[in-house]
């Protein structure tokens, strides 16, 4: 009796399983030519563990190099978090050591703090005569090419993308008293649009100090050729 209920807990997972990585392939057929790069970031933050993790993540930088040139302006950006990684349990996020499991609450806090959400801007809210601020953050990973390890970017993603359902599941209670997943799915879809991911990824630069000027040559002849430099 007993292992004929392990079998068919197997079989059970097993269908799941299948299911899942159908549903993942068909969604990844339907982006895979995109030029949006927001169907990329959408497609990790819903399925970080797919076979098709990686190739999301260079498309998105290949786009992000030929649209926006977002390594120069995502880091930057005011309310912007770098994640850089580790090792296979800790990143730097927000410039601290940080362990992946974590990541969640972290992700979630960063959200909701002051800081980030000090736009004047208001935000209609979906299904109300209300409107609201909402959080300006953001969350780049920085991605070294050269050492990428992507079953520890996974695990990030992971992590980032259940904080951010987490801060969207904090609005719609305070907006309608209801967990995100209790909304039709209309809202749901309405709400998603109106957050976003709320995540991206930039390449890793190295910085490198500009070589030092040529030594300063005591052989000028004429005061013209001088230049006084103000600090």
């Amino acid at each position: 009796m007993v292992r004929n209920i392990i079998f068919l807990l197997f079989i059970s997972l097993l269908i799941q399983c299948n299911s899942e990585s159908k549903k993942h392939k068909t969604e990844w057929i339907k982006i895979e030519h995109s030029r949006d790069i927001n169907d990329f970031s959408d497609y990790l933050s819903k399925y970080p563990y797919s076979r098709y993790f990686q190739k999301s993540v260079e498309r998105y930088l290949i786009l992000s190099d030929s649209l926006f040139n977002i390594n120069e302006y995502a880091p930057c950006q005011k309310n912007n978090i770098s994640v850089n990684q580790i090792d296979s349990l800790n990143v730097l996020f927000y410039h601290e050591i940080t362990p992946i499991d974590s990541l969640k609450q972290k992700t979630f806090e960063y959200l909701i703090a002051e800081r980030v959400n000090s736009s004047t801007y208001k935000h209609q809210i979906p299904n109300s005569d209300k409107k609201t601020n909402l959080s300006t953050g953001f969350i780049s990973i920085s991605i070294d090419s050269n050492n990428v390890d992507y079953n520890q970017l996974k695990n990030t993603v992971y992590e980032i993308s259940k904080g951010v359902e987490k801060y969207k599941s904090y609005l719609t209670t305070k907006f309608y008293n209801k967990k995100l997943h209790e909304l039709d799915i209309k809202t749901q879809n309405e709400i998603n649009n109106l957050i976003g991911t709320r995540l991206g990824f930039h390449k890793y630069i190295e910085y490198r100090m500009p070589p030092p000027p040529p030594p300063y040559e005591n052989n000028l002849k004429d005061s013209e050729h001088f230049i006084i430099i103000e600090e």
